[in-house]
């Protein structure tokens, strides 16, 4: 009998060991990618992997916003998962602040004002049958409320703004194991062609856009800073997760940021739940040497210095600490408008798009060669567009695979 126990007991370790395996073979491939998974395997639920913001490229009176949600969403039931789905005891929220320059050149900053502007997404709680419709309900800045049913293609359509809330396939693409690699050991040596490590993989995408002139005061200034973030639905609200820029966590807060078995808080979840459009917030001396040491080592890795420091610190820390994608309503639409703003006001100059970031841009050849060699340079991971490139028209992101 006890014989029969003891053998029972190590099968289902043995089971338990396999099955963590797979957990974490099918997650792998995604540790490293923009936001995903910075929050930890087990924090899956209310992890925030992407955010983008662009004007509508046919409708310049439009603006999109895309909030990716929950890294490696299922599509269909198995016999250890469900079909993914929106957490219903979570707000989604596309959060923005109005913002003036307030310096350029190699202290370039923003000041932003009281004035906020939010959009927020909540859904109800779905049934056991895997077939049944989730719905949600989303507020825009104008007031207006939208319900939406979720995976409904059209989505809804109101009259300041519409939205679609469902499961997309991952418009993130990087060679994130080779990127790692590279950083470990100071390398800029990448294969062509690279190996895309979010291929194939799902996510929950909330897709909103808005009438500018009907959501928004651009009396003062044009230009806004925007996040995404995941709230708690409490009295008193608690930020579980935000991202603006991307790959802030993973590739300049550094080594922290990568462990996706994050048992314990982490500078990097500690970063992530804070208010971003605050200049000064908790830890901030633990934060700023963590980005300013690894925006650095990104300088160097080509063995020459393209970065000079200024006071003690990199010309990028304080864009990157005030983690908000930067964008002007009163330029147009350009497919590679990441960072423009921010680029153009380093070197002293006008900007001409509307910055933020569109969905098939190549964002980590932006940062890599702006990072390693201040566009002296170009670097690539050769990972050149993703699994489904998007769309130009509504819902922009593509059907899962």
């Amino acid at each position: 009998m006890i014989k029969n126990l003891q053998t029972q007991q190590q099968k289902s370790k043995r089971l338990s060991k396999i099955l963590l395996t797979g957990i974490l073979a099918l997650n792998l491939t995604m540790v490293e990618a923009s936001d995903h998974m910075d929050k930890g395997l087990f924090n899956i639920v209310h992890d925030l992997s992407d955010f983008y913001a662009f004007k509508n490229p046919r409708d310049d009176e439009h603006v999109v916003f895309v909030l990716n949600y929950h890294p490696n969403a299922n599509k269909n039931a198995g016999w250890f998962s469900k079909p993914t789905r929106f957490s219903p005891e979570h707000k989604f929220v596309v959060a923005l602040r109005e913002a003036k320059i307030g310096a350029i050149g190699a202290k370039t900053a923003f000041v932003l004002n009281d004035t906020q502007y939010r959009f927020s997404c909540v859904f109800e709680i779905p049934t056991e049958d895997d077939d049944q419709i989730q719905t949600g309900n989303c507020v825009a800045p104008s007031g207006e409320s939208l319900s939406v049913n979720v995976n409904d293609q059209h989505g809804s359509q109101g009259k300041t703004f519409k939205v679609f809330a469902g499961l997309r396939s991952d418009p993130f693409f990087m060679a994130a194991m080779k990127i790692l690699k590279n950083f470990k050991s100071n390398s800029t040596d990448y294969p062509d062609p690279g190996s895309n490590d979010l291929a194939g993989q799902n996510v929950l995408s909330i897709v909103i856009e808005a009438n500018i002139k009907a959501n928004f005061s651009t009396v003062d200034t044009t230009l806004f800073a925007l996040r995404s973030e995941i709230l708690t639905q409490e009295a008193q609200p608690k930020r579980l997760d935000s991202i603006g820029r991307p790959e802030v966590t993973n590739m300049v807060l550094g080594v922290p940021c990568l462990n996706f078995l994050i048992f314990k808080k982490s500078i990097c979840e500690e970063f992530n739940q804070q208010d971003t459009f605050l200049k000064n917030r908790n830890n901030k001396k633990e934060i700023m040497s963590n980005i300013n040491l690894n925006l650095k080592r990104w300088d160097n890795m080509d063995k020459q210095v393209d970065w000079p420091l200024v006071d003690d610190n990199h010309p990028l820390s304080e864009l990157m600490y005030a983690d908000y994608l930067v964008m002007d309503f009163a330029k147009p639409f350009d497919d590679s408008g990441y960072f423009e703003i921010e680029n153009s006001l380093l070197a002293e100059e006008q900007h001409t798009t509307s910055g933020g970031r569109w969905l098939n841009e190549d964002v980590v050849d932006n940062i890599l060669t702006m990072y390693i060699s201040h566009g002296r340079k170009h670097y690539s991971d050769f990972v050149n567009g993703p699994t489904k490139p998007a769309n130009k028209s509504f819902p922009y992101v593509r059907s899962p695979n």
